[in-house]
């Protein structure tokens, strides 16, 4: 329990460690949307930074540099689950190693301090693709709206 508690502290410390990150040359001219994601890709490799498949931690790329290339986003959608399956673990794992319920309380506080806002894909549709984007605020980031990764899906053969 206690290295459960030294580990979090740990990694909060770790923080301001975070990667730091402009977000690079991405396609902006509708035409471009409308080209092959390899000829995409290799004229602006940034597509490949934030790849879902290539990231494993991600870089604290605020969100607003993105809309403020494509504008607000089609579609968000909130992900409800991920902050309840961080927070209830740890809230359970602490109260039953302690036997007290203030235990699980504190742990609770302190994890959903960490991550205090559930994650969400910001979803554009641009030519030919929807890419969706995860954002993530949580502490790593100073709880900056971050992108996380994206996903291009081909929804339209060119």
């Amino acid at each position: 329990m206690y290295r459960m508690i030294i580990t979090m502290v740990f990694f909060s410390l770790l923080s301001g460690c975070a990667v730091n990150r402009a977000l690079g040359p991405i396609p902006t001219d509708p035409n471009e949307f409308k080209l092959p994601i390899g000829s995409l890709k290799t004229i602006y490799p940034e597509i490949d930074v934030y790849d879902r498949d290539n990231l494993i931690v991600g870089y604290c790329t605020p969100i607003t540099q993105l809309t403020k290339l494509w504008g607000e986003p089609n579609e968000i959608r909130t992900v409800w689950f991920q902050v309840p399956v961080i927070v209830v673990p740890i809230a359970l794992a602490v109260t039953i190693v302690d036997g007290v319920a203030i235990g699980g309380i504190v742990a609770t506080g302190i994890v959903y301090g960490m991550y205090p806002k559930q994650p969400q894909h910001y979803i554009w549709t641009k030519g030919n693709y929807e890419i969706d984007t995860y954002v993530s605020t949580e502490i790593d980031c100073a709880y900056e709206p971050r992108i996380w990764y994206w996903q291009w899906k081909q929804v339209v053969s060119p």
